[in-house]
């Protein structure tokens, strides 16, 4: 739990939210297990702000993508 939530679920809905995918359950899950462990899984993961994924649009994140494509 202590790496998927956070490296897993919260990172998922992290790229969901992006491209405007509601992730609901994920959400509820993340949350459950926070409060289970008496954790914020949310900000327990440093990838998310040093990709700012925070900031990034659906274009730039496909711009991400494609450029490390080709």
């Amino acid at each position: 739990m202590l790496e998927d939530v956070p490296y897993g679920l919260v990172f998922n809905s992290a790229l969901a939210r992006i491209v405007k995918v509601p992730t609901p359950v994920t959400d509820a899950i993340v949350t459950l297990h926070s409060t289970l462990y008496g954790q914020d899984f949310r900000a327990a993961n440093p990838l998310l702000a040093a990709l700012g994924l925070s900031t990034a649009t659906r274009d730039s994140l496909l711009g991400r993508c494609t450029a490390i494509a080709a």
